[in-house]
Formats: C-alpha cells, sequence, structure tokens
C-alpha cells in the first residue's frame, strides 16, 4: 500500500518523491502486544513476552512447551517427597499453567513430609502456592521474595519453623484476585489471594515490612509462637477483610492504627499476652462481624480499663468475646445498639454496676454469658424479649431479688446458670416450661425457698436450700 502511495505521488509530482520516500520509511512493524516499533516477542513457548508484557521468556529447550525450569521444580519435588516417588509429574497436586509457565500449585494432604525444595523460587511466575495440611519442616526462606507475582501463599497446617521473613513485604502483588469460582458457566465469586501460615511453629517478631502489603485482603498467622508487639504497621493494610494473630504470644497494646482497617469483617486477637486498654478506635471498623479479644483458654490476656462505648458502633457485628480480661466498670448501654449480635461473652471480668436495660433489646441473641463479675440489681422482666437464648451464664454476681416469671419465654433454652448470687423468692411455675429441655441448669448458691415448681419434683440440686431462710 505504502508503495502504491508513493507511485501515485510520483507521476502527478515527481519532486516531492522524496519527501514522500522519507515519510514511509519511518512506519514501523507492529510486536505480539501491537505495540508499534516494540521489542516483545514470541517465545519458545508460544507466549508473547518482553516489552510492554514484562515478561521473561519461557526456556524450552525440549520444545514440550512447557518452561523447563518450571518442570524441573516438579522433578525436584518427585525426587524430595518419597510419596510422590511413583507420580508422573504432571499429576503432582493441582497444576494450572499458561503460556507454558507455571501459575497455580496446590498439593493439600499430599501427606508431604520435608522441607520444600529450593527450585520453587525459581518459579517467577507463580501466582498461587498452596501446600497446607502437610508436615512441611525447615523455615520459609528470604527468597521467597523472588516470587514477585504470588497473589496467594497458604502454608498452614504444617510443621514450619523460624522467623516469618522481612522479604514478604516485598510481595505487593499478595491479595489481588487470582481466580474465580465458576458452576455451571457462571461465575459466583472472585478469589482474592491471602496470607495463611497458621498452625506452625513460626517464632520471633511480626515484621513490620508486612505493612508493604496494601491489596492483602486476608492475613492468618494464628496458632504460632510469634512474640513481641503488633506492628503499628499493620494499620497500612486498608485492603484487609480477616486479620487473625490469635493463640501466640503477641505482647503489649493494641495499636490504635488498628482502627484504619474499615474494610475488616473478622478480627480474632485471643490468646496472647497483650495487655492495655482496648482502644477507641475499635469503633471505626462498622463492618466487623466477629471481634475476639477474649483471654482464650489459657487466660492470657489482660486487658484493662473500661469497655469502650464506641464498641456500640459496630452496627453488622455478631459475636463479641471479650471474656477473661480484668475489665472494669459498667458496661456500655450502647453495646444495646448491636441488634445483629448473637454471641455475647463478657464473663470473667471485673465489671460492676447494673445489667444495661438496653441488653433486652438485643433479640437476635443466643448466647448470653455475663458470669463470674460483680454485677449487681436485679434481672428485669425484659429478658423475656430474648427468645432467641439458647445459654444464659448469670452466675457467680452478686444480683438480687426473684427469677421474674418472664423467663419462662425462653423456649429455646439449653443451658442455664443463675448460681452463686443473692437471688431470693420463689422460683415461678413458669419455670417448667423451659426446664423439661434444659441440658444444663445451676441455680444454687442463692436464697430461694419453697414452694418449688411442681417439674423440679425431688430434684433440688439444680436450685439449693441450703441458703433458704428457716
Amino acid at each position: 500500500m505504502i508503495f502504491n502511495i508513493v507511485f501515485i505521488f510520483y507521476k502527478q509530482m515527481k519532486y516531492i518523491f522524496p519527501f514522500i520516500f522519507i515519510i514511509s520509511c519511518s512506519i514501523e512493524p507492529e510486536d505480539c502486544n501491537s505495540d508499534i516499533g516494540g521489542n516483545a516477542y514470541i517465545d519458545q513457548c508460544g507466549q508473547c513476552v518482553a516489552g510492554l508484557t514484562n515478561a521473561e521468556a519461557c526456556i524450552d529447550v525440549d520444545q514440550d512447551g512447557y518452561n523447563d525450569v518450571d518442570i524441573a521444580f516438579l522433578q525436584d519435588m518427585k525426587n524430595t517427597f518419597e510419596v510422590l516417588a511413583d507420580s508422573e509429574l504432571f499429576n503432582i497436586g493441582t497444576q494450572y499453567w499458561r503460556g507454558g509457565r507455571l501459575l497455580r500449585f496446590s498439593c493439600n494432604s499430599c501427606l508431604l513430609a520435608g522441607q520444600i525444595p529450593e527450585s520453587i523460587f525459581s518459579l517467577i511466575s507463580l501466582e498461587s502456592l498452596e501446600l497446607e495440611s502437610n508436615n512441611l519442616t525447615g523455615s520459609i526462606s528470604e527468597s521467597i521474595s523472588s516470587l514477585l507475582n504470588l497473589k496467594n501463599l497458604e502454608l498452614y497446617n504444617n510443621q514450619l519453623t523460624g522467623t516469618i521473613p522481612t522479604s514478604l513485604g516485598n510481595l505487593i502483588n499478595i491479595g489481588k484476585m487470582y481466580d474465580s469460582l465458576i458452576v455451571n458457566d457462571t461465575k459466583i465469586w472472585d478469589l482474592y489471594g491471602e496470607i495463611n501460615l497458621r498452625k506452625n511453629q513460626l517464632t520471633g517478631t511480626i515484621p513490620p515490612e508486612i505493612g508493604n502489603l496494601e491489596n492483602l485482603t486476608s492475613l492468618n498467622l494464628s496458632s504460632n509462637q510469634l512474640t513481641g508487639t503488633i506492628p503499628i504497621e499493620i494499620g497500612n493494610l486498608n485492603s484487609l477483610v480477616t486479620l487473625d494473630l490469635s493463640l501466640n504470644q503477641l505482647t503489649g497494646e493494641i495499636p490504635p492504627e488498628i482502627g484504619n482497617l474499615t474494610n475488616l469483617i473478622i478480627l480474632r486477637l485471643y490468646d496472647n499476652q497483650l495487655t492495655g486498654e482496648i482502644p477507641s478506635e475499635i469503633g471505626n471498623l462498622e463492618n466487623l462481624i466477629t471481634l475476639n479479644l477474649s483471654a482464650g483458654y489459657q487466660e492470657k490476656n489482660q486487658f484493662s480499663g473500661t469497655i469502650p462505648p464506641e464498641i456500640g458502633n459496630l452496627g453488622d457485628l455478631q459475636h463479641l468475646y471479650l471474656n477473661g480480661n480484668l475489665l472494669s466498670g459498667e458496661i456500655p448501654s450502647e453495646i444495646g445498639n448491636l441488634l445483629n449480635l448473637e454471641w455475647l461473652f463478657l464473663q470473667g471480668n471485673q465489671l460492676s454496676g447494673l445489667i444495661p436495660h438496653e441488653f433486652w433489646n438485643l433479640i437476635s441473641l443466643s448466647v448470653l454469658d455475663l458470669g463470674i463479675n460483680q454485677l449487681s440489681g436485679e434481672i428485669a422482666p425484659e429478658i423475656g424479649n430474648l427468645t432467641n437464648l439458647t445459654n444464659l451464664h448469670l452466675g457467680s454476681n452478686q444480683l438480687t431479688g426473684e427469677i421474674p416469671p418472664e423467663v419462662g419465654n425462653l423456649l429455646r433454652l439449653k443451658t442455664l446458670n443463675l448460681g452463686e448470687n443473692h437471688l431470693s423468692g420463689q422460683i415461678p411455675e413458669s419455670f417448667c416450661l423451659i426446664y423439661p429441655t434444659l441440658t444444663y441448669c445451676y441455680m444454687g448458691e442463692n436464697n430461694f425457698c419453697p414452694p418449688y415448681p411442681s417439674c423440679l419434683g425431688d430434684n433440688l440440686n439444680a436450685v439449693g436450700t441450703s441458703n433458704c431462710p428457716e
């Protein structure tokens, strides 16, 4: 086409032919990215590399369509783990390839025992690595930073030791979308990457460099042996939906920067050695569904001070665990704003004052545990509003007055503990509406007196009579 145009100009305006010729020579061809004058090219695996793609060429000496370096990793897996000795290379775990490069590799519950071969760090195109629930040992190498395209890292439930490498902070693609769940040709949801290292034997501190991973949506480091404080750089992870640092040996206070994580749905910090007051910035996390700051099974956290009223801002909250700490003062009435709350655990603190009247508006509650505190006052008749309750624990407080007849409305109740208070009077006959279906009932160490409800018969162990006046 260029030469036809030049020929026409030559016949009609021969003196400008040299000018046209110069223009035609400036036109350059497109590369495989349709970039005029670009230097991208088709590599040995048929993939467009270099140029705008910034992708490295596939080395395929044997011309089988697969990168030789990636194949070498699979061969190392086969040679390293005895359980894979008889496996065909492409039958090891689950693999997803594109352009001759290994993009996703998972071998979950494959009975792998030993250390991951170093050749894994040559998989420069790898986007997802999933090796959970094996018996992997050794440490996570600083060389993990070579996996610059990694979006998802799941190594949980192994026996990995050593520290979390600081170079993990260089994997800036972690957390980006790496796949979609498709059912019957319909996309159900996109899969976003995470870092999940829970249930290993990792030690040392959480590296502050982890705050560089601005795309990270889920960070789970629970059930390790991590020490030190929660780095303030955690507050940079604005995309986080889940943060689980539970079951470690972390110390110090919760940094107020935690309030920057406004996309959080789940925050679990239980069973550490954290101290200090619960920061009011927790109230910024308005998308939270689960908040667990409890002392945990080993009663290690020791949060003190009062419960911040800003917790009442968490309108989506369904599960709140603050049990087993050293919290004092009155329970803030703002908790009564949490109309979606289903589980409320405040037991084992030093809380005092009355049970807020607003609590009786929490009609979604199935578990209410305020036991082992210093609460006083009477049980309000409005307790009968909580018809979804399955577990009610108000024992070991300083409650007075009688059990209101409205307790008979709690037809779904399975466990009831009102023991070790200063309750008195007669147990209402309406108690018989719930007693036959209770799997646990303790109301001893009070001052209840006859006549007792007919359903109890001679079974008075549940209520106790030792403190009944003569």
